[in-house]
Parts: structure tokens; C-alpha cells; sequence
């Protein structure tokens, strides 16, 4: 077994063919200094006969061993297991060794410092080393130094390197400090020349060249819908892929809390190109709160998208057109681009005209009763359309302070351009309540039993081994609800909730969450949503009908009603999936994931 000190020793050469080169060369120059000088006076002609002989591989292993901790020269080349030659003269009684050659390959040196020896003048007589078994001295160990040529990349490999490695970074949140120290190691001990010394230089950071415009209380800066899609189409064309003669977007607007101890905050526009899986930030903006002009605030994605759709996009000699086709977001930031009444407003319902009422809560106790919510049991008001709205025909419906947002220059049709996201609506809206009445319901008449949610429980986390890799996260336990994602809600509600809650619910409460159930999995289905999209508006109607009865009038909150309104966004935009949020909202944990500190913002979410 090699000595782990030996093996240290030995990661600090090159390769074993440089090092066998390098063994060739010293002792080419003992030889020839010890054949051209006066020691060989006297020595008998049976011990020339002696010297002349390749070196036996016990030699030669020698040699590199004395090689690898010391470097060969004359005054300590190791002896030889051929009998030594002792000098008759009187001048020196010191034992030396020869090793002398019979041929010379002039290609047998190939690097600097044996070319230097090959080009000497001195360097008549070469030798041939070729009877020396240098697998003597050769390693299996995986952890061999390779040769030093394999590190140097082409460009291509070098970009590559630093790519990977700035995604590497990014995804995997690497604090700057220790990156640094990575970046030094690699460059100064691997010798990875094409790498930088600072992270900021890795993912080039645009530091001190960002462009912000004031948008009380913060600032905005503009990425450009140009810029990024240029980008998109020069990947596709590097990778091979077609390049589409027309660009349809869909784009999100949320806003995000930076820290829980603080009012700081970012609003990203962010897009995807209909048909591809990549999302792109268009401009963010970051202040305490949101923007409180929200024309102020779109104004530059405006600008940009109106030129855009004029002129279109021109790419390697194609002019290709570039649309708009929706917008995706929760309620609460839709009414803030659109400048419309709060979704809890009376005349909150961005489809329809339908009239809130309000619902007192239900008091369980002598305590005087109070708050409440406005509820939309109107399942049958009129529909709104782009013009009603565009001349404020139900003015309640639209902001007090009267200003007209540019978003409505964004859209041929507001009304069938803006979405309602089922991300937001169905599974963290009414699925989630549904569960939270079942689950902690005030009522004993429709909370479920302590034993049945224990059982609920454990059935639930016993199919988690069932559960496929399709589906980010597994199934957990009741008392986790609070903390359960999206993407747990829509598995729950699509797959397992049929099975999980059969045996546990009332008939009447099954039966009108299967209303529920399978609605969304006709409208979620791809290739059918657009035929079953009138029998799934019927059944979501009639779950919505039914909902008062069941659980009160309160239940009918505007995520509630919004499902009567759902299948007609299907109809336009496709499947649930295709217009759902869950993509944008991944975005925005990525983004949120890089910052470690408020302080230089954008210098961060814009360095990649």
C-alpha cells in the first residue's frame, strides 16, 4: 500500500511522462560530466564492461523514488544495484555510478527542459533507456495528476467552465466570500487560468451600470423585453432549435417581502414565451411597499412592448412579431395593475357585474358579534366585456381616484386577456379552505373527529412511497396544513383527496367536493379542456350553488365565485396549467433565494 506522504509528494508533478523525461535528462548530464572527465582514468577494461550496461529496474525504481523528494543532479543521484566502479586515482576514493547508452531517439524528449538538453552541444552521446520497465513506477491511484496539457481549454470548454460554475453559484447559494476562496484555489493551485479572482467578475455583475428611474417609494430598473428575447433566440440558434416567426408572451406581476422584519419589497415583471418553459424578468422594482402610481410603474414595460408590437423583432434577418397574449396574477396584485376595486369590494368581480353582500361572522360565543365579509352568491349577472369596461359602465368597479392604468393599452380584450390564476383561485383559495372547515371548523357539526383526522393523517404520509418523481413534494400529516404549497394542494385535490377522504366525510360533503374534483381535472386535462369546458362550468356552478348550504353563506368569498368564470378563460387560453402561475411564482423564490441582503439589489438579481 503507497504511503500517503509519498502520494502528496507525487500530486506535485506534472505527469509520469514528464517525469520520466526529466529522469532521462539528469542522468544524460551525470553520465556525460562523468564520461568527460578524468575519473574513468585507470578503471580496469572488465569494469568498463561493467559500466556499460542499461540500468537494471530496480535502478531505475530507485531513481524515482529519489526523484519524487529530492531532484536528481549529480550530488545526490542514488546508487545504482549494479556493482559500483571505484576511481584508482588518487584524487578522489569516492564510489561513482555509469550508467552508459547504447542508442539515441531524438524524439525521446518532449519537454523544455530535455529539448534544452537535446540542443546542447555537449549532447553527442544519448542513450536508450527502452529495457527499463517503467510500470514499475507508474500509479493506479485515481487521484493521479493529470497531464498539465488537459487543462488548458479552448475557449469554448473555458466558457463552458465559467457557466456552469456561475449557475453552480447562483442555484446553490454560495456565499461570495467562500466563492472567492473557491475562485483562488482554482486559479493559483489548479492553474485554471481562464477562471476569474472575484465572484462579481464570474457572474458579471453589471456593478455601477444599472439605469433607475424614481418610482415612489422606490426605484425601478428596466431589463428590456428586447434585450432578454434577443437572448432567448440566440440560445435557441445555438442549440438548434427552430426560430419562431412569432413570439406570444404571458406575463406576471407579484410582490415579495425581502425580510419579515422590515416594509422592503420587490415587484418583478416577469414573462414567459408561450411554448417554452423559460421565464424572464422585463424590470424590478424595489422600495418600502408597492409602487404607489402604478402607471408610473408599468410605464417603461409599456413603452417597450408598443414599440415592439409596431416594428417588431429583429433577429438574424427575420423580423418576427411580438404579442402579449395574457396576464397571470393573484388577486390582489391584479386589482393594483388594473386600478380596479379590492377583490373583497362590493363590486369586486373583474367578469361579471354582480353585486356583493355582506355576511356577519357567526359568533361561538355571549360575545357580541362582529365582522364579517362581503360574499358573491350571484351565480347568474351579467358578463363584463372590453368595451363596458373601457367606457366605466359600472364605475364602482373602478378605482375612485379615477385614473386610467396603461395596462389596458397591453390588451386587444382586458377582460379575456386577464386571467384568473387557478394557482391562486382554486388550490391555495378554495381547496384550502375547504380543508381548514373540515379540519379546525369552529362547528362540530363539520370538523371532522380528533381520530378521524389522526387516521387521515398517517394514510395520508403511508402514500407518500406511492407517489411518483412527477410531483415536487410528498403528501404530509393534518396538523401541517398551514404550511402545506401549492403544488400539495393541487396533488391533494387532483389525485388523492377522492380516496384520503371517502370514508371520513358526510355523503352530502363528498358529493359536493367531487363537483369540485372533477371539474378541474376535465379543465386541467389538455386535450379535451376545450370540449368538456361547458360541462365543467355546470358543475362548478352548482358547487358554488350549493356551497351556502353546506357551509354557510360566508364560504362564498370572491375565490369562490370566481370558478363560475374559469372555463371561459379555458376556452381562450387552454388548459389550467397553461395560463396557471405556479412557473412565475417558482421565479420569484429563485430570485428571492439569491439575496442575502437588501443592499445592492439589482446588482444581484441582475448579475447572471
Amino acid at each position: 500500500m503507497a504511503d500517503p506522504g509519498d502520494r502528496k509528494t507525487k500530486k506535485s508533478f506534472v505527469s509520469q511522462r514528464q517525469m520520466r523525461n526529466r529522469i532521462n535528462a539528469r542522468l544524460e548530464d551525470y553520465v556525460r560530466d562523468f564520461s568527460d572527465s578524468n575519473l574513468q582514468e585507470g578503471i580496469p577494461s572488465e569494469m568498463q564492461q561493467i559500466v556499460h550496461k542499461p540500468p537494471t529496474n530496480a535502478a531505475a525504481e530507485q531513481l524515482v523514488t529519489a526523484y519524487y523528494v529530492n531532484p536528481i543532479s549529480p550530488n545526490n543521484l542514488p546508487a545504482p544495484s549494479c556493482e559500483p566502479v571505484r576511481n584508482e586515482s588518487s584524487d578522489s576514493e569516492q564510489a561513482h555510478e555509469q550508467i552508459v547508452p547504447e542508442s539515441y531517439d531524438e524524439n525521446s524528449f518532449d519537454d523544455e527542459e530535455s529539448q534544452t538538453i537535446e540542443s546542447s552541444d555537449d549532447s553527442d552521446d544519448c542513450y536508450d533507456y527502452s529495457e527499463i520497465d517503467w510500470s514499475l513506477y507508474s500509479s493506479d491511484d485515481d487521484d493521479d495528476v493529470n497531464n498539465l496539457a488537459c487543462l488548458v481549454p479552448t475557449g469554448d470548454f473555458g466558457s463552458s467552465v465559467r457557466n456552469s460554475l456561475a449557475e453552480w453559484v447562483v442555484t446553490s447559494r454560495v456565499s461570495r466570500v467562500h466563492v472567492n476562496s473557491l475562485l483562488k484555489i482554482l486559479k493559483n493551485k489548479a492553474l485554471l487560468d481562464y477562471l476569474p479572482l472575484d465572484t462579481r467578475t464570474l457572474l458579471k455583475t453589471s456593478r455601477g451600470k444599472l439605469e433607475f428611474i424614481d418610482v415612489p417609494p422606490g426605484k425601478y430598473h428596466h431589463v428590456g423585453i428586447e434585450s432578454v428575447l434577443v437572448a432567448f433566440l440566440s440560445h435557441l440558434k445555438r442549440t438548434g432549435r427552430p426560430i419562431p416567426g412569432e413570439i406570444v408572451i404571458f406575463f406576471n406581476v407579484d410582490g415579495i417581502p425581502l425580510t419579515n422584519s422590515s416594509a422592503s419589497e420587490f415587484w418583478p415583471i416577469i414573462f414567459r414565451v408561450i411554448g417554452f418553459d423559460f421565464v424572464f424578468v422585463a424590470g424590478i422594482y424595489h422600495g418600502r411597499g408597492k409602487p404607489k402610481d402604478v402607471n408610473q410603474f408599468l410605464a417603461p414595460f409599456r413603452d417597450e412592448y408598443i414599440r415592439l408590437k409596431i416594428n417588431g423583432l429583429n433577429f438574424d434577418g427575420k423580423n418576427i412579431s411580438v404579442s402579449i397574449k395574457g396576464m397571470s396574477c393573484d388577486a390582489p396584485a391584479t386589482t393594483f395593475l388594473m386600478n380596479i376595486a379590492s377583490h373583497n369590494a362590493y363590486y369586486g368581480c373583474r367578469k361579471c357585474i354582480s353585486k356583493g353582500v355582506w355576511v356577519a361572522n357567526i359568533s361561538t360565543s355571549l360575545e357580541t358579534k362582529r365582522g364579517g365579509r362581503v360574499t358573491h352568491p350571484d351565480v347568474n349577472a351579467s358578463l363584463r366585456t372590453d368595451h363596458s369596461f373601457r367606457q366605466r359602465s359600472q364605475i364602482q368597479h373602478h378605482n375612485k381616484n379615477g385614473v386610467r392604468s396603461v395596462a389596458e393599452d397591453l390588451f386587444e380584450d382586458i377582460l379575456k386577456a386577464v386571467v384568473i390564476d387557478p394557482m391562486h383561485c382554486v388550490n391555495i383559495g378554495v381547496y384550502k379552505k375547504m380543508l381548514g372547515i373540515w379540519f379546525n371548523d369552529p362547528f362540530d357539526k363539520i370538523r371532522l373527529k380528533k381520530d378521524d383526522i389522526l387516521d387521515i393523517s398517517v394514510f395520508r404520509v403511508g402514500l407518500s412511497k406511492f407517489v411518483t418523481s412527477d410531483f415536487a413534494r410528498k403528501p404530509r400529516a393534518v396538523e401541517d396544513l398551514p404550511r402545506w404549497k401549492a403544488t400539495e394542494l393541487k396533488l391533494d385535490q387532483n389525485y388523492l383527496g377522492p380516496v384520503v377522504y371517502k370514508k371520513y366525510l358526510s355523503s352530502t360533503s363528498y358529493d359536493h367536493f367531487m363537483l369540485l374534483h372533477v371539474a378541474i381535472r376535465l379543465l386541467t386535462n389538455r386535450d379535451s379542456c376545450g370540449r368538456d369546458a361547458n360541462y365543467a362550468n355546470d358543475l362548478l356552478r352548482l358547487f358554488v350553488s350549493n356551497s351556502a348550504n353546506i357551509y354557510g353563506e360566508k364560504f362564498i368569498s370572491h375565490n369562490v365565485h370566481s370558478l363560475i368564470h374559469l372555463s371561459q378563460d379555458v376556452m381562450i387560453h387552454g388548459c389550467l396549467d397553461d395560463f396557471a402561475a405556479f412557473c412565475f411564482e417558482n421565479k420569484l423564490q429563485t430570485m428571492k433565494n439569491m439575496l442575502k441582503k437588501v443592499v445592492g439589489l439589482f446588482n444581484k438579481l441582475l448579475g447572471d
